[in-house]
């Protein structure tokens, strides 16, 4: 079985129900939007189908808090990276998943996010 080489540049921890995230993109509001895993540069959120036009790759999203009460809560914002199946030749999953990319975060909020990951791994 071939390996599959590892193109993300932070280890990351997979999340269970209750994380969210809620953030602006554009004019619109959008609120409790799942995230699957996190590390101390990006997070992977799932956002409804219908929602998938608004996140093209580039599209920067504006006011991003980290809904849940063990992290941080700085105002984040961050960058689609890459969007997974919103391609038409896959069949409609009822969601898509999206890679943000943190390009600005208060100093505090970064570094009480970098623990949160280190200790959910172990190493803190």
């Amino acid at each position: 079985m071939a390996e599959i080489a590892e193109r993300r540049d932070n280890r990351r921890i997979t999340l269970g129900p209750g994380h969210s995230i809620r953030f602006k993109v554009g004019p619109r509001s959008l609120k409790d939007i799942r995230i699957a895993n996190i590390s101390g540069s990006g997070v992977f959120a799932l956002v409804d189908q219908q929602e998938a036009l608004l996140f093209e790759m580039g599209t920067i999203l504006e006011d991003l808090v980290l809904d849940h009460p063990m992290l941080p809560k700085g105002r984040i914002r961050a960058q689609v990276v890459y969007v997974l199946g919103s391609s038409p030749q896959l069949p409609a999953m009822g969601f898509v998943g999206m890679g943000l990319h943190f390009v600005d975060m208060p100093a505090e909020t970064q570094a009480a996010l970098n623990l949160f990951v280190a200790a959910s791994l172990g190493e803190a």
